[in-house]
């Protein structure tokens, strides 16, 4: 238990250190955090929608599908074509 609080320490204080050193605030760090935030937030809906439409197009293919292998009476056959003279 020790050992880990020891490195929770370590790692506290080198936090400390470049902060201190390149004068950030923590005003600074919170409107970073929040613009990562506000991206990674984007980023879900932008997924969301792509996913969305994916599901659509996929429920697309599979109705048309459906409606060839009705019209055609099965998977994948082209219509019969004949020509009499």
């Amino acid at each position: 238990m020790g050992d880990g609080q020891g490195r929770v320490n370590w790692e506290m204080e080198a936090l400390f250190k470049i902060i201190s050193k390149h004068h950030v605030t923590t005003r600074d760090i919170g409107a970073k955090a929040e613009q990562q935030l506000q991206m990674v937030e984007e980023q879900r809906k932008i997924d969301e929608e792509v996913e969305e439409s994916q599901k659509i197009k996929c429920e697309q293919e599979k109705r048309t599908r459906e409606e060839q292998k009705i019209i055609l009476g099965k998977d994948n056959a082209r219509p019969k074509i004949s020509f009499s003279i």
